[in-house]
């Protein structure tokens, strides 16, 4: 290969195969287009605009191209030899990341592409697999196979997206072009992996893949609010509420003022504390304008609410029939001998209710709660949903309760009509609360058997019931001990280790 010689194969993937070589006792990687796609004029125009795209964005978080040339019908782009493991291969051996060194990482990531954004690249293939963690703890974003320049035009046929489906952006899912802000959404998953072990979309199959983006939400990470918050921010399936720039991204990381050690951390994982973060005044008054904000809207929107509720049950009332629609908080009485219920209840289109008819002084209860809940009728356990029978009651006053263990209960008084059926669907929102603990001396916090970080902390976890645990290696361990977490509140927690 020209002036370099060879000495190893890294790897071969998809599109080209890694070599390491030296020039003049200078350690250098060789990429070179596979062979048989060298013949391929579109595979030829990524690899020719991986190069060209190397060449104009010159930043220290982002791999440096050293020479690009063709030699009897190969190709190959010269890059920079970086000793180290791509954070993919980082996550698979030592599972998560510890939050401060995460924060590090995700910065690092972050002032790099920024850089290219600013200059009009889209990478467009944001993922573990393309950051490269060296030895020495510096941070590389790697393969700009896929990325696109203000100036070029897209070689992918209309209808067809590129990248890796368990870190792209709904929009893209959708068919819109890839932009800065559809990169800002693949670091969401990027992070979570880094903070949870694992990516919360990846399904067994890429269509279930894209239905947990298009359709679900991570579940709750047990970590300090405002790295919670970045995260949350990061995977708004909507662009329009996530962040706009990177540089959104880089103020709310730097206002934490991380301080995790990379290299440290992989030299010896097992032994290492975490930092910590510093917290953020401006957010905690943020939160508190939001509660505030909330007490008020909550009373005017009940009164609207049932102001509309009103008009819409006479409107009702001179229908021959009517849909069952979803509405966490109301009743609609069924007069007819089925029931459409609209797909979004949790019942099936096409699936109607069927009444059967009433004994005299009998009517019926259908429930259906999302997520699953106990049902208790009059004070007694009925069943847990989903299920499909009804719920056959004497004609009159009843009380329906649904309990689940990390939702606030739902309880109503019903009134049972003779001969008719009643279907209830209630959405039980996710509810949280906040742990606060601070140990003399550190120690580690174990929430529900998973580490969350070091004392003192602050984090937010879903109300109900936990067990909390606390470690340090030269103390006695402390607990496990049940808490509970109530809704909004701060349970706080200062624990003296015993030696």
């Amino acid at each position: 290969m020209r002036k370099y010689k060879i000495l190893s194969k890294i790897a071969t993937g998809g599109m080209s195969t890694t070599y390491k070589a030296s020039l003049k006792g200078k350690l250098v990687c060789i990429k070179e287009l596979h062979p048989h796609l060298a013949q391929d004029k579109s595979f030829v125009s990524r690899f020719e605009r991986e190069a060209f795209i190397l060449k104009k964005i010159k930043h220290e978080n982002i791999v440096r191209i050293l020479d690009y040339y063709t030699k009897d019908n190969s190709y190959f782009i010269v890059l920079e030899y970086l000793e180290g493991i791509s954070l993919q291969e980082l996550i698979a051996k030592e599972g998560k990341i510890p939050y401060d060194v995460a924060l590090v990482i995700l910065q690092k990531i972050a002032e790099g592409l920024s850089y290219a954004h600013e200059r009009g690249v889209v990478h467009r293939d944001i993922k573990p697999a393309n950051i490269l963690i060296t030895t020495e703890g510096k941070v590389k974003i790697t393969d700009f196979g896929l990325a696109i320049g203000a100036e070029t035009v897209s070689i992918t046929d209309p209808g067809i997206y590129i990248g890796t489906p368990a870190y792209m952006a709904p929009e893209r899912m959708k068919g819109s072009e890839a932009t800065p802000i559809s990169d800002i959404f693949s670091l969401g998953p990027l992070f979570y992996e880094m903070l949870s072990g694992s990516n919360p979309f990846l399904g067994k199959t890429h269509s279930e893949t894209i239905n947990r983006i298009l359709n679900t939400d991570p579940p709750p990470l047990k970590l300090p609010l405002e790295i919670c918050s970045i995260c949350e921010k990061l995977l708004k399936k909507n662009p329009k509420s996530r962040y706009q720039r990177v540089s959104g991204i880089l103020k709310d990381v730097k206002s934490l003022s991380p301080h995790g050690s990379v290299k440290s951390w992989m030299k010896d994982p097992q032994s290492y504390r975490i930092r910590g973060i510093r917290k953020n005044i401006f957010y905690r008054t943020k939160r508190l304008w939001k509660a505030a904000s909330l007490a008020i809207l909550i009373p005017v929107t009940y009164f609207a609410f049932a102001y509309m509720s009103k008009k819409q049950e006479e409107s009702l009332s001179s229908m021959d029939s009517f849909t069952v629609a979803k509405r966490p908080d109301s009743s609609t009485i069924v007069n007819q001998p089925t029931v459409p219920v609209v797909a979004d209840s949790g019942i099936a289109n096409n699936e109607t209710l069927t009444v059967v008819e009433a004994e005299l002084g009998y009517g019926f209860l259908k429930v259906v709660c999302k997520p699953w809940a106990d049902v208790y009728i009059d004070g007694k356990f009925f069943a847990q949903t989903p299920f499909d029978e009804l719920i056959r009651l004497e004609e009159g006053e009843h009380e329906l309760i649904l309990r689940h263990p990390n939702r606030n209960e739902y309880k109503e008084l019903i009134t049972i009509p003779k001969g008719d059926t009643i279907a209830k669907v209630v959405t039980l929102p996710e509810v949280y609360g906040f742990l606060n603990v601070v140990s003399i001396p550190w120690a580690k916090i174990i929430v529900d058997g998973e580490e969350v970080g070091t004392t003192p902390l602050e984090i937010k976890l879903t109300i109900g019931k936990h067990k909390l645990e606390l470690q340090n290696p030269k103390y006695k361990k402390w607990g496990p001990e049940n808490i509970v977490i109530e809704e909004g509140k701060t349970l706080k927690k200062v624990v003296p280790l015993e030696g």
